[in-house]
Formats: structure tokens, sequence, C-alpha cells
């Protein structure tokens, strides 16, 4: 029976102790519920000392009120430095006694003193076991959060400056500032590696805007460059296309309207045959019913019928094609006839002018000959 027992709990017994095992190690890498990020990373020394976990808190505790001077938010921070404080100070208050006995550095026992105070005020159920391991990670964690924050506090106005220049160069950064406000509400809730994470992303969507915005203009401008460069040309391109299209779409529709015009015919005629020989088989051979033929020649007819009705519209269509167009040739030969006529009267006014200059010199040039043979005289 015990044998049967090991064989049969024996194996889900062995997994909950692994889950325990794998909570207690998480544990470990957590702090009040938020868990380190995988950009952190720890190595333990070999031989951490109860005085290098007091310098590592003494740093720590430097590092917060850094922040404080910049008035960054230090909520977990705290936490964390609490909880590493408590791993230092022990489950005994003797412990933290006998440091102050020994500790001769003034600023060293200044903190022991607030430890002790720490100590007073922590309840039983929160004391914890000396882990100086445990302090110089919580300590590393620390840092690292400091050094993130003061990161994401120098690269939050870069990418705010570029939003802005964007913005007055005329680009669409509405996307980019969209992203830029969840880093900043993520850097102040202390979400450091969510709020680093969006502002690399704000910073490559207004690059990438910048850079649609500026294809955008120089293709804009090269737009516009090239009609101010050919507008004659673009001009006298579109008015042949105003003259060529009218003809070439009449050109095309009467082509189309002739080979349906040969279709219909064709499909006409072998309407035609088919009835006859439904006719034969129905009043000659007999072997054709009267419902059957009925049905086949009334078929037959409508289609018939319908044939018939559209192709004098076809070949209406295709006599107009073939039409000749008195009238756009009287306009056209009526324009030749008055570009002709201005060309002559342009040409009359010019020579009189060039006449009336000519003679005019002439007339000048006696005037002073005859003069100056006065005064010889």
């Amino acid at each position: 029976m015990g044998s049967y027992l090991k064989k049969r709990y024996g194996l889900p017994v062995l997994l909950v102790v692994l889950a325990l095992f794998a909570c207690s190690v998480t544990a470990q890498f957590s702090i009040e519920g938020s868990p380190i990020k995988s950009n952190f990373t720890y190595t333990s020394p070999e031989n951490v000392t109860r005085e290098d976990a007091l310098d590592a808190l003494i740093e720590a505790e430097g590092s917060i009120e850094e922040m404080k001077e910049y008035n960054l938010s230090h909520s977990y921070a705290d936490d964390v430095l609490l909880i590493a404080q408590r791993s230092y100070i022990g489950e005994k208050f003797s412990y933290i006694e006998d440091d102050l006995a020994e500790e001769k550095d003034r600023r060293k026992s200044a903190y022991l003193i607030k430890l002790q105070n720490i100590s007073r005020a922590t309840p039983d159920y929160e004391v914890r076991e000396i882990n100086h391991s445990k302090v110089l990670l919580l300590t590393q964690l620390i840092e690292y959060r400091t050094e993130q924050a003061f990161r994401i506090l120098d690269y939050l106005p870069v990418v705010e400056e570029k939003e802005e220049l964007y913005r007055q160069k005329g680009a669409n950064t509405t996307q980019g500032l969209e992203v830029l406000i969840k880093a900043r509400t993520a850097f102040r809730e202390e979400r450091y590696d969510e709020a680093e994470a969006l502002l690399e992303k704000a910073n490559n969507i207004l690059d990438d805007a910048f850079f649609e915005h500026r294809r955008a203009t120089a293709i804009t401008n090269l737009t516009k460059n090239f009609i101010l460069k050919y507008w004659w040309q673009i001009i006298v391109i579109l008015v042949i296309i105003a003259i060529i299209t009218p003809p070439a779409v009449r050109r095309t529709r009467a082509v189309l309207a002739a080979n349906k015009i040969k279709r219909l015919k064709i499909e006409l005629d072998s309407l035609k045959d088919s009835l006859k020989k439904a006719q034969e088989e129905r009043f000659v051979k007999f072997t054709l019913t009267d419902k059957s033929y009925h049905a086949r020649s009334e078929k037959y007819m409508d289609r018939m019928t319908e044939i018939k009705h559209t192709i004098p519209v076809l070949e209406a269509i295709l006599q107009e094609q073939n039409k000749p167009r008195k009238g756009i040739r009287k306009r056209v030969s009526g324009s030749l006839q008055k570009i002709n006529k201005g060309l002559r009267s342009f040409k009359e006014h010019s020579v009189n002018i060039f006449k009336g200059i000519f003679l005019g010199k002439v007339r000048q040039y006696r005037s002073g000959k005859k003069k100056g043979s006065r005064k010889k005289s």
C-alpha cells in the first residue's frame, strides 16, 4: 500500500515542491510585487562583509536624496531601501548596538543610529534575517533605477524639442506626440523601462514623420518647378490632346459599332436558319412537339426583334462618324483667315511706322543741310 501511494502521489508532490522553490527564487527578485526588469543585471561578490553592506546602504540613500533634489518620484526606491535596511538590521536589535560600539566613523555612526530607529519602528512580522548579499542586490537596484531616471530626465526634453521643431516645420507629429505623452506619464509613475521604450518609439515616429514631410515637400517643389519650366509645352500638349481626343473617341465608337453590326448580322442570319430548322422539324418531319416549337420560335423571334432594333442605332453612329463635318472646317478656315488678316494688318502697320521714321530722318537731314548752306553764304 505504501509503495502504491508513493508511485501515485510521488510525482505530484515533487512538482508542488519544485513550484514552491521556484516561487521562493522569484520572490528574491521581486520588490513589493514589482519584479526586477531584465535590463537590470547583478553579480553577487564572493565575500560580502557587513561593512560593505553598510557602505552600500549609505550610497543608496545618497542616490535617493539626489532624486529628491530634482523633484523625481522615489517611492519605489524608498520601499526597496527599507527592505535593504531591514535585511541589514537583522532579527536582533543587539546587532546594531554591536556595530555602534565598534564604529569610529561619525557618518556611519549617525547612519547606524538611524537604523536603530528603523529597527524600533519595524513590526515583528516585517523583521528580516541578516542577508548582506541581498542588501547589495537591492542597493544596486536603487543605483540602476537612479541612473535610469536621470537618463530619461535628460532624454525627454530632447524628444520634446524635436517634436516642437518638426511641428513648426510642417510635419505631422500627432502620433509621435501621443506616444510622448504616454512616456511622460510612465516616467511620472516610475515605470522607467516603459518610459524609455516609449521615448525611443516617439523619437523614431517623429523622425519618420519628418522624413515623409521632406519627401512630400520635395515632390511638390519638383512638380512646381517642372510646371514653371515647361509651362508652354504642357499647354501645347493639353491643347493637342483636347483636339485629338473627340475625333479619336468618335472613331473608336464607329469601329466598335461596325464590329458589333457585323456580329449582330451574323447572329441574325443564324437565328433565321434556326427558325427555319424548327419549322421544318415541326411541320415537315413532325419530330418537334407543338409546345417545343412555340417555345423555340418565340425565343428566336424575341432575339431577332432586339437585333433589328439595335442595328439601326449602331448604323446611325457609324453614319455620324463618316459624315463630313462642314461646321468644323468652316470654323477652322475662319480662324485661319482671321489670323492671316491680323498678320497682314500688323505687317502693313509695321511698314508704315518704318516709312514714317525713315521719311522723318530724311527731312531732318535735308533741313540741316539747307541751314549749313545759308551760313556759308
